[in-house]
């Protein structure tokens, strides 16, 4: 009986080397792709980066002030409702639609060498002469006080158009910025000078 153990532990052992000395077969086919996995946690925010190189300084503004000297004749005021209230309407083409939304017209009467802001009305107060802008057109309105016939001579009127201002403000060839209303509480003169206008 003994033997008979001794053998088959024996034969146990032949059989385990014999089968482990032998090549291994074939891989397998693939397995299936499994599911994915949960989403990680963010990651730590990096570093903030370098500022930017200062850019170029820009190119000055190109706004071109217009001066502009109209003349009426006397048959180009027309009456009014009264023989003292009369009118003259002048085509005026740079008065646009952006003029008169953003910027300005500054208007002067010319008597001789004196230039009348508008509106003006003279010493005594007999006469009264004021404007109003529409696109394309410069009407001015003078009121005599009595019944005074229109106008005999020619009428000269210097404006001063302004195509536009930022914030209301326009900036003199000494860059300093001024207002629509400081330029028309200004000589004319004075316009001429902080607006560089010959």
């Amino acid at each position: 009986m003994k033997k008979i153990f001794l053998c088959s532990v024996l034969a146990m052992m032949i059989s385990g080397i014999f089968f482990s000395c032998q090549k291994e077969g074939p891989v397998g086919p693939a397995g299936a792709t499994g599911a994915v996995g949960p989403a990680g946690d963010d990651g730590d925010k990096g570093d903030k980066g370098d500022k930017g190189d200062k850019g170029d300084k820009g190119v000055d503004g190109n706004m071109k002030i217009i001066a502009k000297t109209i003349t009426i004749v006397p048959t180009g005021w027309l009456p009014s409702g009264s023989a003292s209230f009369h009118n003259a309407a002048i085509n005026v083409s740079e008065i646009t639609t952006g003029v008169l939304e953003g910027g300005a017209v500054i208007a002067y009467q010319i008597e001789g060498t004196t230039y009348n802001s508008l509106p003006y009305s003279d010493v005594d107060g007999n006469l009264t002469v004021r404007t109003q802008l529409q696109i394309g057109k410069f009407i001015v309105y003078r009121d005599y006080d009595g019944s005074k016939p229109r106008p005999t001579s020619n009428q000269t009127f210097r404006l001063i158009i302004i195509p536009g201002a930022v914030s209301g403000r326009v900036q003199s060839s000494s860059r300093i910025s001024y207002s629509i209303d400081q330029l028309r509480n200004m000589s004319y003169a004075e316009v001429c000078a902080a607006l560089n206008i010959r």
